[in-house]
């Protein structure tokens, strides 16, 4: 395959999993990271090598601020204290742990690109957010 088929490729299966992340109020960061380690398994695929430090430059901030919009400021004033706790604290650990868990299992990978991972997969959408705030502040037990 050409290079822009690859990429065409990759960009409608970017969107159908997006799509379909939104059908089951997944969050699609984290089908879209799961898809992208699948297709890299894939043979055949060309190697694609993107340094770390443009992940964190070029991919991250656009996923942060999409979240960022997504999110009402009335319902953030709503539960600011527990958010900020948790925004920083929770989420480094998160990233961390999941950094330490996939040097572990995969030694070739570093512990800075496993942060990259980390920080993609703790990518906050609004579904996931409201969620995890009916989770956390509902006194009657779960539906599943």
């Amino acid at each position: 395959m050409r290079a822009v088929e690859v990429v065409l490729l990759l960009v409608v299966l970017a969107t159908t999993v997006a799509a379909l992340a939104d059908r089951l109020g997944a969050p699609a960061p984290s089908l879209l990271v799961i898809v992208g380690v699948l297709v890299g398994l894939v043979p055949g695929i060309p190697a694609l090598v993107v340094p770390p430090e443009v992940i964190s430059t070029v991919v991250l901030p656009p996923l942060v601020f999409a979240g960022a919009l997504d999110l009402s400021a009335r319902d953030l004033r709503s539960v600011a204290a527990p958010v900020a706790t948790l925004a920083v604290g929770l989420v480094a650990a998160s990233a961390l742990a999941i950094a330490v868990v996939t040097h572990a299992l995969l030694p070739q990978v570093g512990l800075a690109a496993g942060l990259v991972l980390g920080a993609a997969s703790c990518a906050s959408r609004r579904g996931c957010w409201r969620w995890c705030r009916r989770r956390a502040f509902s006194t009657t037990p779960p539906r599943w």
